[in-house]
């Protein structure tokens, strides 16, 4: 009886979770960093600047030439991100990645804006360029598939699940695409990205169980359901198990996983208790 690639996913999520809560180990250091802390270069600028040097740095007047200007802006991100200047931290943004259309770097101002936006700002307009940088093809599709994962974390912090299956949708097509070439963001960025996404699909969808000493996936301590953390009638252990040993390849597609070679279940299940199909019948049937 074969699950769906997601109650695959699912299951070695929970695999996982089970094995480090069986061994009474905390948290990993390297887990996944949370959504809204934000990486990169220029914050760690930021963090090297006193207050004072911030202020002073926020203070500059703005050149009258473009390239100036542009590299004027940079400065004043920092500053203002260090200064916890909120509104003027995204104003900045925003006019960072209109001048900085083209350049490489601007793809990372735009997914902070979207990211600062949406904790610091307005939501409404956060979720709006987020949806429009999931469609821009202008965009890489490395950066796209990043912000479609912060994107769908977003869909579910708001509980819109109508939204939010529709940009996971996207988000994981392009994101099989973003791994199969190194692109300007990092694969263990989006790796450690999806796990965080897809929890919040799989919480919206209703099939989670809540851990009260463990949050792996920083949504509360919510889990996916299924083996080996209970066992649902669809749930191919066997190839959980594989996928969670990591013999099943890096993914983070296994819909073509299939070492039982059984891809369906060849008899309904009852919609009665207990539900398990009857036994066929070995003396006119053959063995799988």
């Amino acid at each position: 009886m074969k699950n769906t690639a997601a109650g695959w996913r699912q299951g070695l999520a929970a695999m996982c979770i089970a094995a480090f809560a069986s061994a009474g180990l905390a948290q990993d250091e390297g887990a996944p960093a949370a959504p809204d802390e934000a990486p990169g270069s220029e914050r760690a600028a930021a963090r090297a600047l006193t207050l004072e040097q911030a202020r002073r740095q926020l203070d500059e007047p703005a050149p009258a030439d473009d390239a100036a200007r542009y590299a004027w802006l940079q400065r004043q991100e920092i500053a203002a991100y260090r200064l916890a200047q909120r509104a003027r931290h995204i104003e900045i943004l925003r006019e960072l990645v209109e001048r900085g259309r083209g350049r490489p770097e601007a793809e990372f101002y735009l997914l902070d804006l979207v990211r600062t936006e949406f904790s610091l700002g307005s939501q409404a307009r956060a979720m709006e360029l987020g949806d429009r940088s999931l469609a821009d093809s202008g965009l890489s599709v490395h950066m796209r598939a990043l912000i479609g994962l912060f994107q769908t974390h977003f869909w579910h912090q708001v509980n819109d699940r109508i939204r939010l299956e529709r940009t996971w949708s996207a988000t994981e097509s392009l994101l099989r695409e973003a791994l199969k070439t190194p692109g300007p963001v990092p694969a263990a960025r989006l790796r450690a990205m999806e796990p965080i996404a897809r929890a919040g699909v799989v919480r919206e969808r209703g099939d989670v169980l809540q851990s009260t000493f463990q949050d792996p996936f920083n949504n509360g301590g919510f889990i996916p359901g299924g083996w080996p953390n209970g066992r649902r009638f669809g749930d191919d252990v066997v190839d959980i198990a594989l996928i969670a040993l990591g013999a099943a390849g890096p993914g983070p597609d296994y819909s073509t996983v299939n070492a039982d070679k059984v891809m369906s279940n060849d008899i309904t299940y009852n919609q009665v208790f207990p539900y398990a199909a009857t036994p066929l019948n070995g003396r006119n049937h053959g063995h799988h």
